[in-house]
């Protein structure tokens, strides 16, 4: 990855054109979430210029107007991406400092919006009295343009809608209404997946519009389907889609949402407005009187989808859906009953034609055709409206506090999956039982292939029935890392994959089941119940003789023997499960075990040499399995890129940490929890090097980004504030810093108990405050804590237990106890010597301690001992 542009010393036009060339790579777009912002700017709207800088981002050309603002395309020289810069008009602002306040705060609240099925909002800021936000840039196309791309069944738009609906959703549950749902704002992006843009009318749920007079608008005489309306403050939106209660001026709320968004199902279902006029005003009227236009008579739409749409446009809001998360239930299982039904029937269809004519043929393949569909929509049987009821209660049933936001996170991210099973089910049930394209073994396999992804679902779901509180903190987690069901529609793949004899298979699939439940406990964060199950099937899978099970089964009890803090233990099994899988050529399983082996050997045990050596293996592997630009290889690369820091080549360490987080956000998109991790990690080598203030940018990117996705209380974002402490720390901010940590602390607690060994480092971190402060004797219980709880972890031979060693050192230094000063710099020196090697820059500030302990000696004092 090219190093970003920081802009010292370069001027705009030369940055701006090093962006561009950068960018061009991107190839030609469709549409961006500004093409459809067709009305050009006001005369309040000065034009900003290519390589202007609007905060940290680098103006490359305008790419659209509306009414709310201008939007250019923009670059981020601190990720190295392209991005969507909006600037909001002057105008919009309102004609206080009350309004605009009121709206940077509602911009602030959906850049904490995160959801695959959003556009992303990344940064908020001030330029003058205008207000810019820094967005996703999506390539795509709008609704409306891939609605009239090709003919689109009604079973495809609703599939579509479903996705944008569940962005809704998540912005209602964070107290956003958008109040412009609309085709043109609903984009359809690469892999098919639907995004809601334009937020740019968005207002906190229940704020008050100051001007309670509705304005009326009788005169008003325009092109209504497509014109978006802003008069006052009061009437906002485009008419054509807006609730009625908005037409009489009233404030939008989440059912005025929920009748946007069925006013454009209506239209994509029935390619014409539920409503239309001549005028405005006539519009009005037929929207306030609820007078539907009568859909076309050759429309074959089922009479449940009908009577969905006709309640959704219910003039009173109370007689519609309570909330949008209802009518998406209520379509799901509408489609999912659709489905169930055509399979049946073509059963039956297929009977009778095979009795009756030859031409039956071509029923027999719509048969087997609707077949295939019904086996795409069969995970509704593990994930549907009460699955969905089911998993909420769980959760709250938990008592940790943040039950119902954690459910709010999973969700899209099990829609989403659930989603991509479906379709490559039916694609693979397709190539076999339509097209011939695939033998029945093949299909056989990959059948075998998705059950096993569903039971990784149906595990996870299992793990978090009855869980303890601390289990919510993976939940999130767990539901991002599901196995992804794409690899099950692989040839290459799936005619690689072992497969038991036949004799074997019932007994083989009972037990991949109960594997699937074991990985659920493990992804929900319950390690030792995980383990305690674990230890039982591999005794039965060892007996059973099914080789490929039994090595996944000690893979995962060697990497949950690692996690409960038996290193040499897991470091054993690791080894022998990596010979194992190779030999049977489970690679997937042999490189997950090499990269465990990466982070456990070379940087928590601190034996570098050996942890490249691991390095060296995984990299064939990924090679050999074609994955190294996918998650499994970002997941790679950081592992060694922690170990690379833990030799001191920051610049190394730098390159694989920007190269992983680039190819998940590419693999996985700009909101998952992953992120958030990676951001933290590259943070931290910025921070080795010295660079504070862009490492203080990215811990704070990665803690937005970690509270949007897993929620404030979670213990990876634990991990940036202690580190974003001890950058304050280190620069002198020691109010700000103790904030930061003792808040870390408090998530670390909350999350993983008291005795982690996580909390060490903010312990000690802590500890070197209270040193600095004078509080000497909190200062030693503070260290003595952090000592305590690496060792437990990590025995006494870990470098991790310099840091508290020279923290009690100084003290003792302070007390002029220079003997023990020296005993206690001397051995942890000795550590990181051992695990550094004697150039580190760790080792070489130990050594000036030790100098320093020197020169504080009196003059007849004794040397050093030899």
């Amino acid at each position: 990855m090219t190093a970003a542009i920081t802009g010292e010393g370069d001027d705009d036009e030369r940055m701006a054109a090093t962006c561009e060339a950068r960018l061009s790579v991107l190839g030609r777009r469709t549409a961006s979430a500004a093409d459809t912002l067709a009305v050009e700017p006001r005369e309040d709207a000065p034009e900003l210029g290519r390589g202007e800088v609007i905060g940290r981002y680098v103006v490359l050309s305008r790419l659209g107007a509306g009414g709310m603002g201008v939007v250019y395309a923009g670059y981020d020289p601190e990720l190295d991406r392209k991005i969507a810069l909006k600037l909001l008009r002057p105008a919009n602002l309102g004609p206080d400092d009350a309004h605009r306040t009121r709206l940077l705060r509602e911009a602030q609240a959906l850049a904490k919006l995160s959801h695959p099925n959003v556009v992303g909002v990344f940064d908020v800021g001030t330029l003058g009295d205008r207000i810019w936000l820094a967005m996703e840039y999506v390539d795509g196309m709008t609704l409306g343009t891939w609605r009239k791309e090709q003919p689109r069944s009604w079973s495809e738009i609703v599939d579509v809608m479903i996705a944008a609906g569940r962005g809704i959703a998540a912005a209602h549950a964070a107290g956003l209404v958008h109040r412009d749902i609309k085709p043109d704002n609903l984009m359809i992006g690469p892999g098919s997946r639907v995004r809601v843009m334009d937020f740019g009318l968005a207002f906190a749920a229940g704020a008050a519009i100051d001007d309670d007079e509705p304005v009326p608008l009788s005169s008003s005489e325009f092109a209504v389907l497509a014109v978006r309306v802003t008069l006052a403050g009061s009437i906002l939106g485009t008419p054509a889609y807006m609730a009625p209660e908005c037409l009489r001026g009233v404030n939008a709320d989440a059912r005025s949402d929920l009748y946007s968004f069925t006013a454009t199902l209506w239209e994509a279902i029935y390619d014409q407005a539920p409503f239309v006029g001549e005028s405005f005003s006539e519009l009005r009227t037929h929207v306030v009187q609820g007078a539907i236009r009568p859909p076309p008579a050759d429309a074959r739409v089922p009479a449940w989808l009908r009577r969905a749409l006709d309640r959704g446009l219910t003039r009173d809001p109370a007689a519609r859906f309570p909330s949008m998360d209802a009518l998406l239930d209520h379509l799901e299982a509408g489609r999912a009953r659709v489905r169930g039904g055509r399979r049946l029937g073509a059963v039956a269809g297929l009977a009778i034609a095979a009795s009756l004519i030859a031409g039956a043929r071509g029923l027999d393949r719509q048969a087997r055709v609707a077949g295939c569909e019904a086996a795409g929509a069969s995970i509704s049987a593990v994930w549907d409206p009460a699955a969905r009821d089911r998993l909420r209660a769980d959760l709250v049933a938990t008592g940790a506090a943040d039950a119902a936001a954690t459910y709010t996170r999973m969700v899209p991210w099990i829609d989403r999956w659930t989603a991509e099973w479906s379709s490559t089910r039916a694609a693979v049930c397709r190539r076999a039982e339509v097209d011939g394209d695939w033998p029945a073994e093949l299909h056989e396999r990959a059948r075998a292939c998705l059950d096993a992804r569903q039971a990784a679902l149906v595990g996870l779901q299992g793990a978090l029935a009855d869980a303890p509180p601390q289990a919510i903190w993976s939940a999130v987690t767990g539901a991002a890392a599901l196995p992804s069901p794409a690899p099950c529609g692989d040839r290459a793949l799936l005619e690689r994959l072992p497969t038991p004899p036949p004799e074997k298979l019932a007994q083989v699939g009972a037990l991949a089941r109960e594997h699937a439940a074991v990985v659920g406990l493990e992804d929900a964060g319950r390690y030792a119940e995980a383990l305690a199950r674990a230890e039982p099937l591999a005794r039965e899978a060892a007996a059973v003789g099914y080789r490929p099970l039994s090595v996944r089964v000690d893979a995962q009890i060697a990497g949950l023997r690692a996690l409960l803090g038996d290193l040499q233990r897991g470091e054993e099994a690791l080894t022998q499960v990596f010979v194992d899988a190779g030999a049977l050529g489970l690679d997937d399983v042999a490189v997950d075990a090499a990269n465990r082996q990466i982070f456990n050997v070379g940087y928590l045990s601190a034996r570098q040499a050996e942890g490249l050596l691991w390095a060296r293996a995984a990299e064939m592997l990924l090679r050999r399995l074609g994955e190294e630009d996918q998650p499994r290889g970002a997941s790679v690369k950081s592992s060694l890129a922690n170990l690379h820091y833990a030799r001191g080549d920051l610049e190394a360490s730098q390159r694989l940490f920007e190269e992983a987080l680039a190819i998940n956000q590419r693999s996985l998109g700009e909101n998952h929890p992953i992120l958030a991790d990676n951001l933290t990690n590259l943070a931290d080598v910025h921070y080795a090097r010295g660079d504070f203030d862009r490492a203080r940018a990215l811990y704070e990117q990665s803690l937005a980004l970690s509270a949007a996705t897993l929620g404030a209380i979670h213990p990876n974002r634990a991990v940036a504030l202690n580190n974003l402490g001890n950058l304050h720390l280190a620069r002198g901010e020691n109010e700000v810093a103790r904030l930061r940590l003792q808040e870390a602390l408090d998530v670390f607690t909350a999350t993983l108990g008291h005795d982690h060994p996580n909390l060490a480092s903010t312990i000690e971190n802590l500890a070197d405050l209270d040193r600095i402060a004078g509080d000497e004797a909190r200062a030693e219980a503070g260290y003595r804590r952090a000592l305590a709880l690496v060792e437990g972890a990590l025995g006494p031979e870990h470098p991790a237990l310099a840091g508290p060693l020279a923290g009690l050192a100084e003290l003792a230094r302070r007390r002029g106890d220079r003997g023990e000063a020296e005993r206690l710099l001397r051995s942890a020196l000795r550590l990181r010597e051992a695990a550094l090697g004697p150039e580190h820059a760790d080792v070489a500030a130990l050594r000036t301690q030790l100098a320093r302990l020197d020169q504080d000696a009196p003059p007849d004092a004794a040397g050093p001992p030899t």
